[in-house]
Parts: C-alpha cells; structure tokens; sequence
C-alpha cells in the first residue's frame, strides 16, 4: 500500500466492553487488524473496568461511558459504525431484576441500523448479539440448574428473549443482518477447546464455553465471516 492509498476503516462499537468476554475481543480485534484494514472500536462501559486493559492506549481504542439507557445516545453510537457486538449482561445475582438491560435498547438499535442504511445506500451494518442458551431451555438439567436458571434467572432471560425476538420476530420487511450467540455457559477454567455449533444434543461431559475461546469465534467466524449471518445460533464446548 502506497502513502496516497487509503487504509479502510472498520468501526466496532462494543457494549459491555468491561466484561471478560468484551475486554478478549478487544484484543482480538485490534490483533486483527491489517496494512489494509483498521478496526477502529468503540468501547462502551457503565463505570470502570478498562483502565487495566493491556489495549487501553492503543490509538485505535475510544473509551466511552454509556449506559444505552438514552434512546439518542444509543441511535448516534449505532448509526456511526459498521459493527455492533452487544456483550452487556446481568451478574447472577442481579439476574431477578435485569432493569431492561436488553430488551430496552433492542428496538432503538435495530431502528438504527434501518435509518442509517437507507441513508447511506450500500452500508450494511452487523449486529452480534450475545444471549444465552438457557433463555429458552432453563428447564432443563439437574434440579440446581432448574431453580437457579429457570426461576432465579427467568425475569432476566425473558428480557433476554424480547431482545432477541425484535431482531428474529420482525415483521416490518426491514433487512437488518445480525448474529445471536448462545453459549450455555461460561468460565475461564478449562483448557481451550473447539466449539460446536447447534449440536443434535447436548453434550454428556463438559459443555461450558471457555470465554477466551467464544472471544475467538467472535471475532474470526462473525466479525471476519459472514458464515452465521442472519442466524442464532447455539455455541458449546465440543
């Protein structure tokens, strides 16, 4: 590439960058990066929880507080980049009283994705969700994992569901490309690991996704890929 050659840009807006799982796509993004192509990203973050980041001054990292809380704020972010990864979430033990956490934003992202495109004819924006397998399945498993899942968390992933179902249940004919991510579970201690994707059934061993190893997919199979384009898409441990 030649000085008068122009390196494309790629904007990636991350909510919920201070998680562990946000705060390894970070870094694998910005790995990702090449002499031809930049990914400019956006991190946002409630309060604290990036100033350790290995990354943090890395010119190509903009740090900002937002909540997505504030219906502008939210639309002025979504339409000003090419990417979206929406890592927010509920701890367990806020998980009875998620406040909205995702079903308040959905309708306003997916509305800004739709308005940015028609006025930029051409731009297609992605959007890459993470929820959760066990929005739908609570039911399932031991009897720890029914209480735990299907009556502590259920308040949370029922919000979890309306979030998804703005994107999967539209019916306005809108074109919006997004992505839904459903790891049963995650945890930082097992060895890294393939994942399998929809499996027939559930595995008998271990099953939990190591959040290095969904950070990976992330960023190589949705961000780099269009593979699962316009699919939700159950993620564990193969």
């Amino acid at each position: 590439m030649t000085h008068l050659e122009k390196k494309e840009e790629i904007k990636v807006l991350i909510h919920g960058a201070a998680g562990r799982t946000a705060r390894m796509v970070i870094t694998y993004l910005l790995e990702a990066s090449t002499p031809e192509i930049a990914y400019k990203i956006t991190a946002t973050i409630n309060n604290n929880g990036l100033e350790d980041h290995s990354d943090i001054n890395n010119p190509n990292l903009t740090v900002i507080k937002n909540s997505f809380i504030n219906e502008a704020e939210v639309k002025a972010l979504v339409s000003s980049h090419d990417i979206i990864i929406f890592a927010a979430g509920t701890k367990l033990s806020n998980a009875f009283f998620p406040n909205k956490v995702y079903s308040r934003p959905a309708e306003w992202i997916r509305e800004a994705i739709i308005e940015a495109q028609k006025n930029k004819p051409g731009k297609q924006i992605k959007f890459i969700g993470i929820t959760g397998m066990s929005a739908r399945h609570a039911d399932k498993g031991s009897l720890w994992n029914q209480y735990t899942f299907g009556i502590w968390c259920r308040p949370s992933f029922d919000d979890m569901i309306l979030f998804e179902d703005t994107f999967l249940e539209a019916t306005d004919g809108e074109k919006v490309n997004y992505i839904f991510l459903r790891p049963p579970g995650l945890t930082n201690d097992i060895p890294d690991h393939g994942i399998q994707v929809d499996p027939e059934k559930r595995p008998s061993g271990e099953f939990r996704v190591k959040r290095k190893v969904l950070a990976e997919f992330i960023v190589k199979e949705c961000v780099l890929s269009n593979k699962y384009d316009g699919r939700a898409i159950v993620l564990v441990h193969d």
